[in-house]
């Protein structure tokens, strides 16, 4: 029943106060109004994190670098790309490069593996690499072999022109169209550079030595790498290398199994830098089973290096009273990629390819092994 004021009219409730009795929907309407904001400042916080987990770092190796590399305030300048360093190593992929790379490093000596720009890398005193080999390869690479070896990131084959040289392509991207290019000039001007008459290699070093590992071990290891084991097919970018630096129809045949193809590899590769041994372009070849660490800074001349950082160094090492811990660094080099996984052994490249096991054989009396 309605209540009535006495004349029958509905009694009418008193309006809410102002305030308390309008304070939700005011609440709810100001909260309205403040999620745009909340997202707008949600995202600028995840901007700010983002930067400062990526660009900070980024901005500090940066100016690290400059500070160490460009700006000689720290150091002398970083040497030019046309300025000679004191080493360059070659050696096939899987011959123990970069153990070699990082065991001189530990002498105090400013040599990287694979790298050779000074001036965004501490390679002053030199690089250890097997891309660097192509300076040593005779003629010049065809359209193809650039086409295939530029057509995108080289994952673990361990190339990148970057590390050639000081580049105007964003570092931040890992490969496009710049990166293309400068791929393609950076193969053309080095490939051959060093034993063509009438042309010198922009990046110019001191010594050159040829690092040897026994020929069967070395194809041990890039099997390994490269494939799941020596009857399955080589790994396509694995293939696409060899192919496009040792160009020959045979290598559609080869890439059907893994060992030829490693196997063709390892000799082709070293034949060519044995030429360049006879032709006088590397000064010494040296057996990793069989020298230490200060042998090979010997050969590669740090004793009288031009850099006195890198000579003083040395001699701390490996001087005559040398006393720094690098004197007591392991000389040999380990077999750390196959654990006895992939066995190799003369028969089995006598099985499948006679010519390639009759110029191992050769391969290995030139550099000191036998091939059983």
């Amino acid at each position: 029943m309605k209540r009535t004021n006495g004349r029958d009219k509905p009694v009418k409730k008193a309006p809410k106060a102002a305030g308390k009795g309008t304070a939700p929907s005011t609440a709810a309407s100001a909260g309205a109004t403040a999620a745009p904001a909340g997202g707008i400042r949600k995202t600028v916080r995840d901007l700010l994190v983002i930067t400062s987990v990526v660009g900070l770092p980024y901005a500090a190796y940066s100016a690290y670098t400059f500070a160490h590399l460009e700006s000689g305030w720290l150091r002398p300048l970083a040497v030019a790309r046309h300025e000679p360093r004191q080493l360059l190593v070659v050696g096939s992929q899987a011959s123990g490069t970069s153990q070699t790379a990082a065991t001189l490093a530990k002498l105090g000596l400013e040599v990287k593996h694979e790298a050779a720009d000074a001036s965004t890398s501490f390679c002053r005193d030199g690089s250890v690499s097997w891309f660097h080999g192509i300076r040593f390869l005779e003629g010049e690479p065809s359209n193809k072999s650039l086409a295939l070896l530029c057509s995108g990131p080289t994952g673990k084959m361990g190339f990148h022109p970057a590390a050639f040289r000081r580049s105007s392509c964003s570092y931040r991207k890992q490969w496009d169209a710049c990166w293309e290019r400068e791929c393609k000039e950076v193969i053309s001007e080095s490939w051959g550079c060093a034993v063509t008459p009438g042309r010198t290699c922009e990046m110019p070093f001191e010594k050159t030595l040829l690092q040897a590992r026994h020929p069967l071990r070395t194809m041990e290891s890039l099997v390994v790498k490269f494939c799941q084991d020596e009857t399955a097919p080589a790994e396509p970018l694995f293939l696409l290398y060899a192919y496009s630096l040792f160009a020959g129809p045979e290598w559609e045949v080869r890439g059907r199994h893994c060992l030829p193809v490693v196997g063709w590899y390892v000799l082709e590769y070293y034949e060519a830098m044995i030429k360049a041994v006879d032709a006088g372009e590397i000064d010494q070849v040296f057996k990793v089973e069989s020298v230490g660490v200060c042998d090979v800074a010997r050969m590669g001349g740090f004793a009288g290096a031009a850099y006195a950082p890198s000579r003083e160094a040395f001699d701390d090492a490996c001087g005559e009273h040398g006393s720094g811990p690098a004197a007591e660094l392991s000389d040999n080099v380990l077999n750390k990629r196959n654990k006895g996984l992939v066995q190799i052994n003369l028969s089995n490249l006598t099985a499948i390819d006679g010519e390639l096991a009759d110029r191992v054989v050769a391969l290995g009396a030139r550099l000191g092994y036998v091939i059983a």
